[in-house]
């Protein structure tokens, strides 16, 4: 079975996360595949979400919040976490081919693609729960 990540990480603008739009699947939270010479997870979701976004997190500043199988040909055990806000260490380019940029939850929830999934919608209403917690709504 692969393995893969994905992070969630609030924008400054109140109510937002920073997604990225990809090529196959749309609007999306950052992740990928945990690559063999990523030290574990969390490590992954740091390189995904800093080459992704050009936004490079404090690690320390990382959570997990989350695991579970993404069925499919190829099923994936996918863990999730949430950076603390904010933790910005620096800003760079992401890839060329993802833009990246603050949504609404509620975009994100849109994603056909994602929310076929029992996992995606439960991280989205655990990330829907935090934004009250930051924000004081979604």
């Amino acid at each position: 079975m692969k393995r893969a990540v994905v992070i969630a990480v609030p924008g400054h603008i109140p109510g937002t996360w920073w997604t990225v739009d990809h090529p196959k699947r749309g609007v999306c939270l950052p992740g990928g595949k945990i690559e063999p010479e990523d030290r574990d997870a969390r490590a992954a979701a740091w390189r995904e979400m800093g080459e992704e976004t050009g936004v490079w997190l404090l690690p320390q500043e990382m959570y997990e919040i989350g695991a579970g199988i993404v069925p499919g040909a190829v099923p994936f055990q996918v863990t999730a976490y949430r950076a603390r806000f904010p933790s910005f260490r620096r800003w760079g380019p992401g890839e060329a081919d993802m833009r990246a940029r603050m949504r609404q939850l509620s975009e994100l929830r849109s994603c056909a693609w994602a929310m076929q999934y029992d996992f995606h919608r439960a991280i989205y209403d655990r990330l829907a729960r935090d934004a009250r917690k930051i924000w004081g709504y979604e």
